[in-house]
């Protein structure tokens, strides 16, 4: 029971961001229920719970599996006694939790509507399976592709493929079929095969996302031929982005989105054509925010090199600013080519403005790009006020207008991301103009 305890620590109160992420989703969920919020008026609650429960949930939901390979690659976890037993009962027993939670305010949220509307129990039992076999998946598949990004895109189209097959061989309703009984033996399958490997494993290995030192091998002089040395800029770039490049992470994001944009084709494109477009557009400029992962990186590793840079605090920030523009362009060059391809073929084509979606697209980067920074030191409440912004500017300024398919563009929503882009890079400013390097450092 312990371990529990300390897993649900873990998994909802452990980071400043978990822990303003759980008192917004909470305060969300009680104040839509009491208030009727946002429209007090008579009705369902679904939209607002469900706003509540994922703010609660999506960093565990995300972020889980990485957190139990973390704990489970530790040397000293091995001494303890029935130690990744008692780890994969504690995962399991949060899912069923987190599991039974949504599923009681699911139920709630219909409850001031007429019972006819209501959904029976066989909806009830759907959105139960659906959701624990969501969670299930994630678990174990952001467990596998935590080892590296090669696993990650392996387990990417392996989740994926029963949906492509049923598709493929003309299986009409493949979504209810995966979500109901088959789904359930599917995940119970998956659960039991992952327990099995999980607790007879030797070993189980950290996480590998950097890149691994090359050493020469003594029968190939191109590896071993004297290589000039790097200057300062050059050495400093290679250690804030981890020795990868701007152009590098630009390749990767295209890759990575033009396999999503497959497979939403494939799985969505009897939906309709709005549908697969919000979707997709929404993807995409969600894709962007990866600059916002990429930059706290750089936040975090720069402390290194206030001294060795030569460079005072305001001067390495400004430096970091444009190392993180340059990676944000690149990531805008990728997403937007991927966009061109949701552009052009689909007819009808957005109703949206090209000179509203473009901005629209990519100023989530910009704001993502300066939270990161923001990163390097007094992280807190505003951090995850930001975030939650920036993902209600992304629903209500992309994939709502373009479901709905409405010509009018939301320019207020636009114009609020763009503020909250120079808000961002002015508290960004300020942090890093006070920031104790000292204090900053993490123990």
């Amino acid at each position: 029971m312990k371990t529990f305890w300390q897993l649900l620590r873990v998994g909802f109160w452990m980071l400043p961001l978990q822990r303003a992420l759980t008192v917004i989703g909470l305060t969300v969920l009680v104040g839509g229920q009491l208030f009727r919020l946002p429209f007090n008026m008579p009705g369902s609650t679904l939209p607002i719970t469900f706003f509540g429960v994922m703010l609660v949930i999506i960093v565990p939901l995300l972020a889980g599996g990485a957190f139990l390979r973390m704990l489970c690659a530790s040397r000293a976890l091995l001494l303890r006694p029935h130690a990744r037993g008692r780890l994969l009962a504690g995962a399991f027993g949060i899912l069923m939790l987190a599991t039974l939670c949504w599923m009681f305010c699911y139920w709630l949220a219909f409850q001031a509507v007429p019972p006819k509307l209501r959904p029976d129990a066989e909806a009830l039992l759907l959105m139960f399976s659906l959701t624990l076999n969501f969670g299930t998946m994630c678990a174990v598949v952001l467990f596998i592709a935590s080892r590296s990004p090669l696993w990650t895109l392996v387990i990417l189209i392996l989740w994926q493929a029963p949906g492509l097959l049923l598709h493929a061989f003309g299986v009409e309703d493949a979504a209810r079929l995966l979500g109901g009984p088959v789904g359930v033996l599917m995940s119970a399958a998956v659960g039991a095969v992952f327990a099995v490997w999980f607790l007879r494993a030797r070993r189980i290995h950290a996480g590998a996302w950097r890149r691994r030192d090359v050493t020469g091998d003594a029968a190939d002089p191109a590896v071993n031929a004297p290589q000039a040395p790097a200057t300062r800029e050059q050495a400093m770039t290679r250690w804030v982005l981890a020795n990868g490049t701007s152009p590098g992470i630009g390749l990767q994001v295209l890759v990575a989105g033009l396999v999503l944009l497959l497979i939403q084709w494939v799985l969505g494109r009897q939906a309709g054509v709005m549908a697969l477009q919000s979707m997709m557009i929404g993807v995409l400029s969600a894709a962007t925010l990866i600059t916002g992962a990429v930059s706290s990186s750089m936040a975090r590793r720069s402390r290194a090199l206030w001294l060795p840079a030569g460079r005072t605090r305001l001067e390495l920030h400004a430096w970091m600013e444009r190392q993180m523009l340059r990676v944000a362009v690149a990531v805008g060059i990728a997403v937007a080519a991927c966009a061109l391809l949701v552009w052009v073929p689909f007819s009808p084509r957005p109703a949206l403005p090209l000179a509203y979606l473009v901005p629209a697209l990519l100023v989530p980067g910009l704001c993502a790009g300066w939270l990161g920074l923001m990163q390097q030191h007094h992280r807190g409440f505003f951090d995850a006020l930001a975030g939650t912004g920036l993902a209600a500017g992304i629903f209500y300024g992309l994939v709502q207008p373009l479901y709905v398919g409405t010509a009018e563009a939301p320019w207020m929503v636009l114009a609020a991301e763009i503020a909250l882009a120079v808000l961002l890079r002015e508290v960004a400013y300020v942090r890093w103009r006070g920031a104790d390097w000292r204090r900053a450092q993490q123990a």
